[in-house]
């Protein structure tokens, strides 16, 4: 799905400020692999995100998304096939806009070729259908401006149009860590639930070491820019949290 080939991010290079962000990263992201991901702040986590979802181009390596080397690819020609989910809820939503225009943004440009706010009411019944299986009442909310919803509620919205038209690869960017516990937990569930009905392979930071080790079927664990552990399934179920800490400093 997913291959990364000597990739190394370095920032201000030959200069006072050079920061080298990534160091030689090697790895395969195999088709339906959901991967959760931990390390301190600075080591490497965002700038791999970056570096995947085109936002930044490598210093070095090659990424090849279906055997197809897109490492020059453009961001928002990556978006059709990445998307990406981010810390804050308001990130990536219109807060003046409706429930249902904000879906109708991320849904309708793929299925009538063109960027339009008008919701057609077959939209309409497909969205209220999508948004109740959230269980959180947001099928009866479409009328109302997402700026009004909880931060709970305008992340799950978001998710949800991430969703619309499945991407191959999600990035989750420490989605639900602004989030109440009780909030985050939900979006977590509602996660889980839409990667396993949808097929989705995603990877999602996280500095939650209990939910990186419930979730997902591989942990990778970063730091100082280098992809440390790589561990699968069984590996990682072997873990505690105290475990975590002889790799990093949280």
């Amino acid at each position: 799905m997913l291959e990364l080939e000597n990739v190394s991010v370095t920032f201000n290079k030959g200069t006072s400020l050079e920061k080298v962000a990534l160091k030689e990263i090697n790895v395969t992201i195999q088709d339906g692999d959901f991967i959760t991901m931990l390390g301190s702040n600075g080591a490497g986590k965002s700038t791999l995100f970056n570096v995947i979802s085109g936002a930044i181009l490598p210093s070095h390596g090659k990424i090849y998304l279906d055997s197809e080397e897109i490492t020059k690819q453009k961001e928002h020609i990556r978006a059709k096939n990445i998307g990406r989910l981010f810390q804050n809820p308001e990130h990536g939503t219109a807060p003046h806009l409706t429930v249902e225009e904000n879906l109708a943004l991320a849904y309708s440009p793929k299925k009538y070729g063109k960027l339009s706010l008008a919701v057609h009411k077959q939209d309409r019944l497909y969205f209220q259908e999508k948004l109740k299986t959230l269980d959180m009442g947001l099928e009866d909310r479409l009328k109302t401006p997402i700026g009004l919803l909880s931060g709970g509620q305008r992340q799950a919205v978001a998710l949800m149009m991430a969703l619309l038209n499945p991407p191959k690869i999600l990035l989750l960017d420490e989605h639900t860590a602004a989030l109440d516990p009780k909030s985050a937990q939900k979006i977590l569930k509602i996660t889980n639930d839409l990667i396993q009905k949808e097929k989705i392979t995603a990877l999602m930071i996280t500095h939650n070491i209990q939910d990186a080790l419930n979730n997902g079927n591989r942990l990778f664990i970063m730091n100082e820019g280098a992809l440390i552990q790589d561990m699968n399934a069984q590996e990682k179920s072997k873990l505690k949290p105290a475990d975590i800490l002889n790799y990093y400093a949280v």
